[in-house]
C-alpha cells in the first residue's frame, strides 16, 4: 500500500510538468520571462520524478536485501554435527608471581545442506581458538595484615560467524553474515582483603583507549555479539565489609 502511494506521487510530477508546460504555451507570445519559469518548472519536475522513482527503487532493493540477509527462520537440522574439543591449562609460579594460562581449541564440522535456507550457517559456531592469560603477584604487607593480588588478564579468541541477537524474539541466531573476533582484551585487576574486609578495583578492557592511541583512524571493532558493541573501557571497584563472622 504504502509502495502504491509513492508511486502515485511520482507521476505526480508528470502532472505538475504537463501542467507547466500548458502555461508556457499560454505565456509565449506575451509573457516570455513567465514561460521561461515555467520551462524550468516542468524540467524540474520530470527531474524530481525520475530521481524519486530511482530512490524508491534503490530502497525497495535494500529491503529486499536486508530482508533475505538477516531474515530469521525457525528450523532444525537433522544433519550430524561433531563438536571437537582440546584444552590446555598451566599455572607456573615463581615466587610471589603467578602465570595462569587457559587455551582451547575447538572444531565443528556439519553435515552440507542441499536447502537453501539452512546452507550457509552452521547450527553450532565457535571461535577455533579461545586464549587467556593472567600473569598477577600475590602478596602480604603491613606485617601480613593486607593481603593483596593485583594482575592483568589478556584474553583472545579468533574470529567467527557468533550468533547474533534478535531482539524481536529475544533470542539468540545463527547467522553467517558478519565475523566478530581477531582483537585482544586487557583487564587490570587489584584484590585487597584486611581481615574481614575485601575491596577490589578493576580497569575493564584497557586496551581498547591504548588501541585507539596507537591507530587513530580505526574504527570500533570489537564487539559482543553482531552489531552488539562490547564494553569500552570501564573502572569498576568495590568493598566487601562482613561485620559478622
Amino acid at each position: 500500500m504504502q509502495n502504491k502511494i509513492y508511486k502515485l506521487f511520482e507521476y505526480f510530477y508528470f502532472v505538475i510538468a504537463a501542467f507547466s508546460l500548458y502555461l508556457v504555451t499560454t505565456h509565449w507570445a506575451d509573457n516570455r520571462g513567465k514561460a521561461y519559469m515555467f520551462i524550468f518548472f516542468a524540467i524540474l519536475a520530470v527531474f524530481m520524478f525520475f530521481f524519486k522513482r530511482k530512490f524508491r527503487k534503490m530502497t525497495e532493493q535494500r529491503n529486499k536485501d536486508l530482508n533475505k540477509k538477516f531474515k530469521v527462520v525457525a528450523l532444525q537440522s537433522d544433519k550430524q554435527i561433531d563438536y571437537f574439543k582440546a584444552r590446555f591449562d598451566q599455572r607456573f609460579d615463581f615466587g610471589k608471581f603467578s602465570w595462569v594460562n587457559n587455551v582451547q581449541y575447538q572444531k565443528v564440522t556439519q553435515e552440507e545442506n542441499v536447502d537453501e535456507i539452512l546452507s550457509g550457517p552452521l547450527a553450532l559456531n565457535v571461535p577455533e581458538w579461545l586464549i587467556r592469560s593472567t600473569l598477577m603477584l600475590t602478596s602480604s604487607i603491613f606485617n601480613k595484615a593486607l593481603f593483596f593480588q593485583s594482575g592483568a588478564t589478556f584474553t583472545f579468541f579468533t574470529d567467527y560467524y557468533a550468533d547474533q541477537y534478535n531482539p524481536l524474539i529475544a533470542e539468540f541466531v545463527t547467522q553467517n553474515n558478519t565475523k566478530i573476533g581477531e582483537y585482544p582484551r586487557v583487564d587490570f585487576f587489584f584484590n585487597a582483603k584486611i581481615q574481614s574486609s575485601r575491596i577490589y578495583i578493576k580497569l575493564e578492557n584497557i586496551s581498547a583507549p591504548i588501541e585507539h592511541l596507537i591507530k587513530v583512524d580505526t574504527p570500533y571493532d570489537y564487539y559482543a555479539a553482531p552489531f552488539t558493541p562490547y564494553r569500552d573501557f570501564a573502572v569498576r571497584f568495590g568493598l566487601i565489609w562482613n561485620f559478622f563472622q
